[in-house]
């Protein structure tokens, strides 16, 4: 199809209706299984390929417009005596769960907090996160979330941006907070302890253990909700499901922080999307809650996602990724989330070495990429110790409310492919130097669009036109930033960030994945990254250099194992494909959130 003509059909396809485009969905569904020849086209987000994998309720079902909190409500009517929170082993039904979050919006109100006002957290998985969320979601405010662990004075620029109307904080790190409050003249301050619902000799172990400092000034949690204490919550307000409901950050290209807005819908559809995937996650299962609130693939698959479904949650509030292997075997659960890391240090770990992980139905990765001898070894791994799938693997963003792409069944989980688009979700792939739109198997810069798109950033509309692109059909589409393809089947392999995409001197383009995937299969490699560092011979041009980890059994040898990766390296790719550079490090650089910490590897790589 030539690009005059495909624009045409495209804005034919924007005509549609919703009900038009699930008839359409159903018609290509069928194509995509055989009965049909139909007229496939080439390009992935015309012909959709993937909706093969899903059925036909699913693609004519409509998601529920309503507030997250209507949502999680609704899916649980049925299961009030269920436990929803394991905190410390305390257990929390979801009846009282839920007149837990009625008499915090009733405190809230009685603070004045009203439809649309901004509430700013800096808090962990603990029970009162979870109350704070819906409360303030159920009265048509809106939660914005803040990781307390960052400098105080990016805690500043989140709280000031968003015009918070009240502070509602961890007590481990008050004083940041306070200094905040206190120069941004916010009144309306809570702190909550984390050992407040602990049975009272974890909670006076907690208080020997952790010396937090005075907070003058700060409502302790018990008195806050104290007002909402046998007051009826009257609120008129009723969610259409369009309205804002949280503000989670991301990084942004000048630096400074930009808050996504998600609304219900952004959220709901994330949440209701994974109903047609991961069948043998069910009601009443436990799930180990690590990821924090304060990122989206915490708050929405952590969360939401976990609650629509019934789940039991394990509330993990200060997690250590080297206690990993620990908490699994202590809790048991059937679900957990987390990126790669985590998964490969539960293969390092003694205390799983010969023990029975059968209990494991779904280990999810995602918010980082997993290269494929990584996938392997934890496949492997999983197998001998009887979890009950493969690694099931996802992609996704903060500015598409977390997880759009993911593995839907175990029997067609390809290695090295992070899964198919989520039912209502769509994908794209264009050149990134001239924006052609290209069709399977061909690499250039992935584009995403769905109902968890977010509505924008908050107070920051310049950096709008660098992640939204417009289509000539009117649709709006994610910039993702990274670089992948689909295949014929629709399964997206996704080959790393377009600005990790290394230009030589001499203009070649070199992907540091391809290099990476080499490596890999080196028997005395355990990980490898490789960046781009500006070269020392050439005013342009970066060079890539391969920051490699050894094996333990093997540290005597780097010398010889780089002579090997280079001559590895000569024979599986082009000549200008290769790292040209090695340095060997003794682990690779995390940050904070679990994910590989580029820039100080940039900063340890460069030439010396």
């Amino acid at each position: 199809m030539q690009p005059e003509d495909l624009k045409k059909y495209k804005v034919k396809l924007g005509q549609l209706t919703e009900e038009e485009q699930n008839q359409r969905n159903l018609y290509l569904k069928r194509i995509a299984e055989g009965p049909l020849l139909g007229p496939p086209v080439g390009y992935p987000n015309i012909d959709k390929p993937w909706l093969k994998y899903y059925s036909h309720y699913s693609i004519l079902e409509s998601q529920p417009r309503m507030s997250v909190y209507d949502y999680v409500k609704l899916c649980n009517r049925d299961r009030l005596n269920s436990v929803v929170l394991k905190y410390y082993g305390v257990k929390i039904k979801y009846k009282e769960f839920f007149a837990s979050i009625y008499k915090v919006a009733a405190s809230l109100i009685e603070n004045g907090i009203q439809q649309g006002d901004v509430i700013s957290l800096g808090l962990p998985s603990v029970p009162e996160t979870f109350y704070t969320f819906f409360a303030i979601n159920s009265i048509g405010a809106i939660a914005n979330f803040i990781d307390p662990r960052i400098n105080e004075e990016r805690i500043e620029q989140c709280i000031q941006s968003s015009n918070s109307k009240m502070i509602i904080c961890v007590d481990t790190y008050i004083d940041k907070f306070k200094n905040v409050a206190e120069k941004l003249k916010i009144e309306k301050k809570v702190i909550v302890s984390p050992a407040n619902l602990l049975p009272p000799i974890l909670k006076m172990l907690y208080k020997l253990k952790v010396k937090t400092p005075k907070h003058t000034g700060f409502e302790e949690w018990n008195t806050f909700i104290e007002r909402g204490k046998d007051k009826k919550v009257n609120v008129e307000f009723k969610a259409t499901g369009d309205e804002i409901a949280a503000i989670e950050y991301t990084s942004g290209t000048t630096g400074i922080p930009k808050g996504a807005l998600l609304s219900n819908n952004s959220i709901n559809s994330v949440a209701f999307q994974q109903k047609s995937v991961l069948p043998e996650m069910k009601p009443g299962d436990t799930f180990l809650d690590i990821m924090p609130p304060f990122i989206a693939y915490g708050l929405v698959c952590g969360m939401v996602a976990s609650l629509t479904a019934g789940l039991e949650l394990i509330l993990i509030p200060k997690f250590e990724p080297d206690k990993f292997a620990e908490l699994v075997m202590k809790h048991k659960p059937n679900h957990v989330i987390g990126v790669p890391t985590f998964f490969e240090n539960l293969t390092k770990s003694r205390l799983v070495k010969k023990g029975d992980l059968s209990f494991l139905k779904y280990c999810i990765a995602g918010g980082d990429k997993m290269n494929i001898e990584a996938e392997k070894r934890i496949n492997e791994f999983f197998k001998k110790h009887k979890v009950q799938n493969s690694i099931i693997k996802g992609y996704g963003m903060t500015e598409l409310s977390s997880g759009v792409i993911i593995n839907v069944d175990d029997n067609i989980n390809k290695l090295g492919s992070v899964g198919v688009p989520l039912v209502k979700n769509n994908i794209r792939i264009l050149n990134p130097d001239t924006k052609e739109e290209l069709g399977f198997n061909e690499t250039g810069e992935v584009y995403i669009t769905g109902p968890s798109r977010m509505e924008g950033y908050h107070n920051s509309s310049e950096e709008m036109k660098y992640v939204v692109s417009e289509d000539v059909d009117g649709q709006e589409w994610i910039k993702t930033g990274d670089l992948g393809q689909v295949d014929e089947e629709g399964h997206v392999y996704i080959e790393g960030r377009l600005k990790r995409m290394i230009i030589r001197p001499d203009g070649h383009n070199v992907f540091p994945t391809s290099i990476e995937n080499v490596i890999l299969t080196h028997p005395a490699v355990e990980n490898c990254i490789v960046v781009g560092v500006p070269s020392t011979e050439y005013m342009n041009g970066e060079i890539p250099v391969a920051c490699v980890v050894i094996k333990d059994d093997f540290m005597d040898q780097i010398e010889e194992i780089k002579e090997q990766l280079i001559k590895l390296s000569s024979l599986k790719l082009p000549p200008r494909d290769v790292a040209l550079d090695y340095r060997f490090l003794e682990f690779i650089p995390m940050t904070s959130n679990g994910k590989v910490d580029i820039d100080i590897l940039i900063k340890c790589s460069i030439q010396r």
